[in-house]
């Protein structure tokens, strides 16, 4: 599961309530959980570079996409080498 990439710094408190529960539900179901927040894709030295903030926006910019799409396919990338806790506890990697 993916959680909300800040849109504003510092990180609103609605928002940072968003990927908690998010985080939580996840864990609660044991999924993999990927937070932008936590992880700090979107920082104070990258902001104006993400963000498109003209005119109010504050939704990513074109290379702000990229860089995201790249975070994710690097945070899957990671994932996809886990070992994988099966029902009842034990756990596998993925070539099991």
């Amino acid at each position: 599961m993916l959680g909300p990439a800040p849109h504003e710094l510092p990180v609103g408190a609605a928002t940072a309530r968003i990927d908690t529960d998010l985080s939580a539900l996840a864990a609660a179901r044991g999924w993999w959980y990927i937070s932008p927040i936590a992880q700090e894709w979107i920082t104070a030295q990258n902001y104006l570079d993400v963000i498109d903030v003209e005119v109010g926006r504050k939704h990513p910019s074109t290379n702000g996409h990229r860089y995201l799409a790249e975070r994710l396919a690097a945070a899957l990338d990671e994932l996809r080498t886990a070992p994988v806790t099966e029902a009842g506890g034990s756990e596998s990697t993925p070539d099991e």
